[in-house]
């Protein structure tokens, strides 16, 4: 990949890859401010929870594979019954 090049898909990182709260924000569609809160927050009823993350002293990084599976958990099939129209 040329250096220069952006990654904005996750399918430009490998699963072990690990990522910053930028580009988590990125890759999985949602605002840093929603990483943010979801870690001071925690699991809340009525609350979509972030994906889970990785502390290392101040930083925080999140993993590829944590990234794909949370979007896969929050993945719907549309169907006629699930309240959409």
């Amino acid at each position: 990949m040329h250096a220069d090049k952006q990654k904005t898909s996750v399918f430009d990182y490998q699963p072990d890859d690990m990522v910053t709260e930028i580009e988590a924000a990125r890759i999985i569609g949602m605002s840093v401010q929603f990483l943010r809160q979801s870690r001071m927050d925690g699991l809340r009823v009525s609350r979509t929870a972030g994906p889970p993350y990785h502390k290392f002293g101040r930083s925080v990084r999140y993993k590829i594979s944590d990234l794909t599976a949370w979007l896969a958990l929050h993945r719907i099939e549309p169907t006629a019954t699930n309240g959409d129209t």
